[in-house]
């Protein structure tokens, strides 16, 4: 499989990640960390991603979720 690196310019991206497992929070840290707006969809979130301002959501909310983000 070929590879390629790609660069965003995240700040003020909207991003969504669907679950709030260890690989999903490592990926909103550093979606985060990097100025975007990123809002998660499952059970539980982790108080360091509510303290970086991640939001979570409802697994009901995917279809709408999709539709706000520029990233998924």
């Amino acid at each position: 499989m070929d590879w390629t690196s790609i660069y965003l310019k995240t700040a003020n991206l909207n991003v969504f990640v669907l679950g709030t497992g260890e690989v999903a929070t490592r990926r909103a840290n550093k979606f985060l960390d990097h100025g975007a707006n990123v809002k998660l969809a499952g059970d539980v979130l982790d108080k360091e991603l509510i303290n970086k301002g991640a939001v979570l959501a409802s697994v009901d909310d995917v279809v709408n979720l999709v539709q706000w983000s520029d990233v998924v």
